[in-house]
Parts: structure tokens; C-alpha cells; sequence
């Protein structure tokens, strides 16, 4: 019998009965009544009142009466009389494989199999909580306290229950579905724990004579991007639990208060570790603000930049945080940046750490291993902006470009050369935000895209035409002749010189336009930002989550190589020639290629039946 065709069974049996959440919750309540009473589940099913006696048998579970009363709800009002014939079958099937398998087995196949990740809760990776726990581990007393105020399906903390099991275990979350399901899991694995059902920020439900209970590890992974109501941010400014000392996040991310809330309730010489969205370590605003604080007071001992795609439900980057409100000497006043982007094996779907991965990891944060290329301490004075993404601060010597495949960097070579920053050549000009409304084939400005851009050229009749309704500032944006344009947003930089008179194109504000001065060629700088160097540079420099950009701020920083304008022009001179001959002769190439096809289906009989217009 296989275990995970019960899943299957019980699903299709139960279609009709809610969401899939409210299933797990019905299954898991099956399950409960059938741990060490065999053959109860085919005594409800044969007798006259099914649904009755089933209530009695939840009644009657060696569990707290707030949870039995809210199963017994639930099951009311999902389970009527008309499906009790459904639900007997359920019992049957439930029963059959109850003789190859423990009710812990297989509810702990329907928790893994059936898609229960949303928006508000979702199940962490198990290798990401492996990291995290052993993160926690480290250094605490058997009889501990443990609490996760965002627990979820308890993912994590039934694991981190398991390896330590003399910890008590506070756990909290809004989702009551989610809370039920714990309890019943946590009630056929034989494990305590303290639960409660609200919400962490409003609402902490562990709390002692008016004080928040204290804890010596805490782990939380919060829903991402949860927005803030104005109230709720108004009530965290006069929280009575001082909980958000840092800051308090903006209405559209409130990812940091979750960071607030666990590090309010982790004990003055406790540890907290938080799986949040990669754009927490750089966007600007109150969450500067709260990075700031939180470098400011010590208490981030370590941060690591996780691969892409390692979570099934969303293609978010992730990151662990890890605080220490109690560090080492030699750890104080430095967070460990560790970039394990490049760790795991793709499977195009996933990335998937594998047991090597979560032992190397494990061992960088713990023993505060510096590899290059991968881990290094930074000073919390380096740290500039409170820019806490890893890859600010880790060079990367291999990378790999579409032109030329992998590439080794030694950019100590550039000592030698002279290079001056960028801004003392260059004025920087912004794009234009123009809206889509204001589209029209007829309008008298057109506004360049990235798109227009193809193998650094610009594809002028494609330009898209606009009339533009709020013109105050126009002028602003105006593309002159000359000009060269470089994409600062997405994966795929562009760079194109500007070479018509047209007075009538505006740049988009995906680009950064730059007017170069006397001293220097606008050709030899596009040559110069297409090379590996420069776009190496730009990498390292680039941020985002959803939408990759590289600031105005770090496009002036980039170094240039300093040259006399007769060098420059030599060089381009030299490069244009031999490109103009290479592009011809690729023409002819392809021309010949055609004949050379047109020349065989005329072999085989087959030309006279099509005409090349």
C-alpha cells in the first residue's frame, strides 16, 4: 500500500467539504480519534449515529477543551447529514490504511502533500528551518523556551520540538485552521506544547502581569509583504509593550514588525532567527530606519542571502536573519554576511539544498567561517546606507556573460590603470514616468523603451508615440543627440548612443541618460559599459527583489578608465572599421546560407512550389 495514495483517496472523497485547509483540519480530526483505539473508526462508521458518535469520540480526546470545541464546530458546520454517507467512506479508507501506517505517518503526508501555502501562511522549506535550528541550537540549555509567533502549520517548530525535547514549546498564529492542525499533529507525535490562536502584533497572546513573557529562542517566518492599516501603525508607536523600539515599518511592508515582535520577546541573552523577503536588507524609508537601529544595537549576528526559486509557492528571494542579543566578543560590533545564492542544485522548478549544503551553511554562521566568495565579517561602521544585502559586500570573482561565458576576475589588475569615477565625465539625467493612458500613434513626443534597444542600437521607428498631458517638466527629459543611454532596471543592462538630431524623444525612466563633456567620446563610453568590467561592477551593484536596479548614487561611482580623447577616438575608430567589415561579411554569410538551402530544395523537387515575395 503506498502512503501517499491516502492523501489522493481522502481528497477525492471529500470534495465539497471547503477549502483544502478545512480538509486537513477534518483528517487531522479523524486520525486523532483512531490513535490507540484501534478499529473505532469502523465502529463509528457501522453505527446509527455516525456524525453524533464522532463528535463524541473528539469529545473525548486527551486534548484542552478550547481546541475540542472549535473541531466539533467546525465539524458541525461542514458535516451535515447529507454527507454522512461520504464521510462514512472516509472512516473506511482511513481504517484500511491504518493497518501499514501510523495515524502520525500519514497525517504527516497529508500536511506534506496538499497545497496549504497562501498568502497569509505557507510552509517553510525544510532545509531552510534545518539552518535555522541549528543556528538556535547552538549553545542552549536542554530545558529551554521556544516560541514562534507566526508558527503556521508548526513546520518548523514540531521539527525543532523534536531535536529538543525537553524545550517548552509558545506557539501562536492568526490562521485557526492552521493552530488546530498543530494541536492534532503535536497530539499523535506526543509532544506539548502552549498554543494560542491571534494575532502577534495586535494581540501577543504570551503575556505575564502586563509584561511580554520572555523566551530564550524565538523563530519566525511572517507572511511576506503584509500591509499595514494607518491604525495599527498609529497603536505600534504607543505599543505598551515598547515591542517597536526600532521603528515602525511603512503601511505597505510590514514585514520588520514580525522582527520587532520577536526580538521584544526574546530573552537579554536569547537568539532570533526570521525568514523574510530579500527586500527587507535594502529598501529605503522606515525600514532604513529600523535596519539602522537594529545595527546600532547589536543584535544581528548574521545574515545570509539564500538561493532563488528555493520555495515552490513564490519566486520572492528570501533571506535569514539571524539576531544574537547576547554575542560573543569577538562578534560584537560585525555582521556576518554569508552569500549562499549560488548553493543547491535547480531543478527548474526548485532549488533543493541538499544535506552538504545545510551542513556547509550551518558551519559558516556557527564556527563564523570568512570564504571567499561566500562569507565575510563586516564592521557594523562598513556597513553604509544600512545596506545589509550580502552580495554589497562579498566579491564574486567568477561570473558568467552571454557573450563570452564564464569569466575569472582580478580586478587588483585595474591598480595599474589610471581610473577616474564616472560623475567628473558625465551629466546625469533621470527618465520619464509616462503613463500608459497617455499612449497615442499621432502624439508629438515619443518616449524610448528598453525594447527600442536591440544589440545596442536604437530601433528608431519603433519608438512608441505619446501625447503627453502634464508636459511641465518635459523638457527635463528630452534626448539630445550625443546622449548615451543605459538601462538601470531589470536582468539585461542596454547601453545605445543617441545619434539623431530628432528632438521630439524622451527616455523612459528605466534608463539613466548621460551627456558626456569634452573630454570624453560617448562611443568609447558605451564600448566601455558594455565590457565585462564595467558590467561586473554594475552587477555588484545591483538590488531588488522583484525588479533588479542599480542606483543614480552607485552609476557615478562606477570607475572609467582615463584616456586623452585621441585615444579614444582611435580606438573606436579601429573597432567600428572592423565591425562594419565583420557585419558585412556576416551578411554575405547569411545570403549565401539562403541559396545554398534554395539550391538543395531545388534538388529535391520541392522550389516551384513557393515564391520568395
Amino acid at each position: 500500500m503506498v502512503k501517499e495514495n491516502y492523501v489522493w483517496e481522502v481528497s477525492d472523497l471529500a470534495r465539497g467539504f471547503g477549502r483544502q485547509e478545512d480538509l486537513i483540519t477534518l483528517v487531522g480530526s479523524v486520525l486523532a480519534v483512531a490513535k490507540g483505539d484501534k478499529g473505532v473508526l469502523t465502529t463509528i462508521a457501522q453505527s446509527q449515529n455516525v456524525l453524533e458518535d464522532f463528535l463524541d469520540a473528539i469529545n473525548k480526546l486527551e486534548i484542552e477543551d478550547v481546541y475540542k470545541q472549535h473541531l466539533m464546530g467546525d465539524f458541525k458546520q461542514k458535516i451535515s447529514k447529507s454527507h454522512t454517507s461520504i464521510f462514512v467512506k472516509i472512516l473506511i479508507v482511513t481504517e484500511k490504511y491504518l493497518k501499514d501506517f501510523s495515524t502520525e505517518e500519514l497525517y504527516e503526508m497529508v500536511i506534506s502533500i496538499l497545497d496549504v501555502n497562501g498568502r497569509d501562511i505557507f510552509a517553510t522549506p525544510n532545509s531552510i528551518s534545518e539552518i535555522a535550528i541549528n543556528y538556535l541550537m547552538d549553545g542552549v540549555n536542554p530545558e529551554h523556551t521556544f516560541h514562534d509567533g507566526t508558527v503556521g502549520y508548526g513546520v518548523s517548530a514540531v521539527k525543532y520540538a523534536e531535536k529538543n525535547e525537553q524545550s517548552q514549546l509558545f506557539l501562536q498564529d492568526l490562521n485557526k485552521n492552521a493552530i488546530l492542525s498543530l494541536r492534532l499533529r503535536l497530539f499523535m507525535k506526543d509532544l506539548s506544547a502552549n498554543l494560542a490562536i491571534g494575532d502577534i502584533i495586535q494581540h501577543p497572546a504570551f503575556v505575564e502581569n502586563e509584561q511580554l513573557m520572555q523566551f530564550d529562542r524565538v523563530y519566525m517566518t511572517p507572511p511576506f509583504g503584509l500591509r499595514l492599516g494607518g491604525d495599527l501603525q498609529e497603536d505600534m508607536t504607543q505599543d505598551k509593550y515598547n515591542r517597536f523600539v526600532y521603528g515602525v515599518p511603512p503601511r505597505s511592508q510590514g514585514d520588520l514588525a514580525f522582527v520587532s515582535c520577536g526580538l521584544s520577546a526574546t530573552k537579554s541573552d536569547g537568539k532570533a532567527a526570521f525568514l523574510l523577503p530579500a527586500g527587507v536588507l535594502f529598501r529605503g524609508g522606515p525600514e532604513k530606519v529600523i535596519r539602522q537601529n537594529l545595527i546600532d544595537f547589536d543584535v544581528i549576528e548574521a545574515v545570509v542571502a539564500l538561493p532563488s526559486s528555493l520555495h515552490s509557492y513564490t519566486s520572492i528571494n528570501t533571506v535569514l536573519v539571524l539576531c544574537n542579543k547576547n554575542k560573543v566578543e569577538s562578534r560584537k560590533g560585525k555582521v556576518l554576511m554569508i552569500d549562499a545564492e549560488d548553493f543547491g542544485v535547480n531543478n527548474r522548478k526548485e532549488t533543493i539544498l541538499g544535506e552538504q549544503d545545510i551542513q556547509k551553511i550551518s558551519e559558516i554562521i556557527l564556527l563564523g567561517q570568512e570564504i571567499d566568495e561566500v562569507s565575510r565579517f563586516v564592521a557594523s561602521e562598513e556597513i553604509k546606507l544600512a545596506q545589509l544585502t550580502p552580495n554589497k559586500y562579498i566579491v564574486k570573482k567568477v561570473a558568467h556573460s552571454s557573450e563570452f561565458g564564464n569569466l575569472i576576475f582580478n580586478m587588483d589588475e585595474l591598480e595599474n590603470i589610471e581610473m577616474k569615477p564616472l560623475s567628473q565625465f558625465v551629466e546625469f539625467y533621470r527618465g520619464f514616468n509616462v503613463p500608459t493612458k497617455d499612449e497615442n500613434a499621432d502624439g508629438e513626443l515619443g518616449v524610448l523603451k528598453i525594447s527600442d534597444i536591440q544589440n545596442g542600437e536604437i530601433q528608431y521607428n519603433s519608438i512608441t508615440r505619446y501625447s503627453i498631458t502634464n508636459n511641465a517638466k518635459v523638457d527635463n527629459y528630452r534626448i539630445q543627440k550625443g546622449d548615451v543611454l543605459l538601462s538601470i532596471r531589470g536582468v539585461n543592462r542596454k547601453v545605445a548612443v543617441f545619434n539623431r538630431d530628432k528632438k521630439d524623444i524622451l527616455m523612459s525612466q528605466n534608463f539613466s541618460g548621460m551627456r558626456c563633456n569634452e573630454s570624453l567620446n560617448p562611443r568609447f563610453l558605451q564600448l566601455y559599459l558594455e565590457s565585462p568590467v564595467a558590467q561586473y561592477y554594475l552587477d555588484s551593484y545591483t538590488t531588488g527583489t522583484t525588479i533588479m536596479n542599480v542606483s543614480l548614487k552607485d552609476l557615478k561611482n562606477l570607475p572609467i578608465p582615463v584616456m586623452s580623447l585621441e585615444e579614444q577616438e582611435k580606438i573606436i575608430t579601429v573597432f567600428d572599421e572592423e565591425q562594419k567589415k565583420l557585419t558585412e561579411e556576416l551578411k554575405r554569410i547569411e545570403a549565401r546560407q539562403k541559396e545554398l538551402k534554395l539550391e538543395a530544395y531545388a534538388a529535391i523537387g520541392i522550389d516551384k512550389a513557393f515564391t520568395i515575395q
